[in-house]
């Protein structure tokens, strides 16, 4: 992501001159680590393009004779720049109630989300309280929370914290794409008037 280093560590076959790199298209810093083993690294930017990054390493011996430049690592290991936050596609809240827009104490309430893409396993809170998350499949999950007598009457919030697998992080959910909603009442119903003739 953004602001993450990526290292090309590199072993020549014998003694080289101070060799050269790119990574990313840009010019990298290198560092003897031991012997004929050097690194380079870079670390990306925002203006450096998403995907697979590519890089070049230059070198020759003390003779001055040019290696071939080397494109490719020899144990086929790679690095993927991603800089795209991940959103929530779908979002729907609901009640385990009779009326899944009301709740009661001891129901459950539960929230719905899809991300656009793998995220690492997201965090919730539901009424004010951390919920339960579950993933149910692909990249849908549930947050759940049962209902207690300190929970606050009326339209229930949440918020949905997320990132993708480099790390970067999505935008706090605190709304449904589908306007979807949950009341919570905890008072019981009186009768205002009785009378018996």
């Amino acid at each position: 992501k953004v602001g993450g280093p990526v290292t090309v560590t590199f072993t020549a076959s014998e003694a080289i001159a101070p060799p050269t790199a790119t990574i990313a298209g840009r010019t990298a810093t290198i560092a003897n680590s031991s012997g004929n083993t050097y690194t380079a690294t870079v670390t990306l930017a925002a203006g450096d393009t998403a995907g697979a990054v590519a890089f070049a390493l230059a070198f020759t011996d003390l003779t001055g004779n040019a290696g071939t430049t080397v494109t490719a690592t020899t144990d086929a290991s790679g690095v993927t720049f991603d800089q795209t936050a991940p959103t929530l596609t779908a979002v729907a809240i609901a009640s385990n109630n009779a009326a899944p827009t009301r709740a009661k104490l001891g129901d459950t309430v539960t929230v719905t989300f899809t991300a656009s893409e793998a995220i690492a396993t997201p965090t919730a809170t539901i009424a004010g309280r951390t919920a339960t998350v579950a993933l149910v499949s692909g990249n849908t999950y549930t947050a759940a929370v049962t209902l207690a007598a300190g929970d606050a009457e009326g339209t229930l919030a949440f918020a949905l914290t997320f990132a993708d697998l480099t790390g970067n992080a999505g935008t706090t959910v605190t709304a449904t794409t589908n306007a979807s909603g949950v009341t919570f009442d905890q008072t019981a119903p009186t009768l205002t008037a009785v009378a018996i003739a």
